[in-house]
């Protein structure tokens, strides 16, 4: 137990304080706003007592570098800004840290489910509705899309692509930049909201989406947003609540008769992705 060390974080998660089997401090920790260190020792040897790489937001921190690891970006402190670009290429900086608000918002690992949406889409009385799509992954693996097209089946997606007999279509792409450049798949989706995950996340939402995507589509039961709402879900990424009434007319032997129908709405669902997706920090 001599060589137990405890941490001790603040609510951003950065590391403040280092202790010992029996509650002595052993170092602390103060950072700027931005996570400039200016009080406290870091030790990647881990040898015992004080050994300690974490800092600001409980990131590995290299102090000959002066930056934080954050799996797949680096953070320059002294800059305020990351060291490359953001790969989700969200917002109009694609280098700042946090919408410029460090005390209030951190950052994920850059791993992430993605809400496309098309909103002008499914043009009916009370519309538009939207159509939404989700992609699954981050820039070291790749990117997963899945999307319900619903009633068409085997529409033609390009000269070489066709969706399945259910009218639904995936496909991998090694980066956001290969998906953008697929336009006739992203060309239809006019905004997006992009959902900070992790790599567990991230794996078991795309099993779940591979389980479902091509399920027979249905407007009430199991259209596009049910099935982004369902994937978002597998990773704990609440969706959910995006649902309002519509009247439907039911044919009958004694004509149409209006029936009060409950379905999702991938308009609504985007809004509510968005706002996840402010909460976290989306610039970052």
């Amino acid at each position: 137990m001599k060589d137990v060390t405890f941490y001790h974080q603040d609510a951003l998660g950065s590391v403040v304080m280092l202790t010992g089997h029996n509650g002595q401090v052993v170092e602390r920790y103060e950072y700027d706003v931005y996570g400039v260190a200016y009080n406290g020792k870091f030790d990647h040897g881990l040898a015992g007592m004080g050994g300690n790489p974490y800092g600001f937001t409980g990131k590995w921190y290299e102090p000959e570098m002066g930056v934080y690891s954050f799996a797949f970006r680096d953070y320059n402190p002294q800059n305020m800004q990351w060291m490359t670009e953001d790969p989700v290429k969200d917002g109009f900086n694609w280098y700042q840290y946090c919408l410029s608000n460090p005390v209030n918002f951190i950052d994920r690992l850059g791993l992430d489910v993605i809400v496309l949406n098309d909103s002008d889409a499914v043009n009916l009385p009370g519309g538009p509705y939207g159509h939404n799509a989700v992609l699954v992954g981050n820039e070291e693996t790749g990117y997963d899309y899945y999307s319900k097209g619903g009633k068409v089946p085997n529409q033609e997606i390009d000269n070489n692509r066709m969706a399945t007999e259910n009218g639904n279509f995936k496909e991998h792409y090694d980066s956001l930049e290969k998906f953008k450049e697929d336009t006739a798949v992203s060309g239809r989706y006019d905004r997006s909201a992009t959902i900070q995950t992790k790599k567990e996340q991230d794996a078991t939402m795309k099993q779940k989406a591979d389980e479902i995507y091509d399920n027979p589509y249905d407007f009430v039961n199991n259209n596009c947003a049910d099935l982004v709402e369902d994937v978002a879900a597998a990773g704990g990424v609440d969706l959910s609540g995006s649902d309002i009434t519509v009247p439907v007319p039911i044919p009958t032997s004694n004509g149409p008769i209006i029936v009060p129908v409950t379905a999702t709405v991938p308009n609504k669902q985007y809004k509510k992705a968005k706002e996840i997706e402010e909460d976290q920090c989306p610039n970052s």
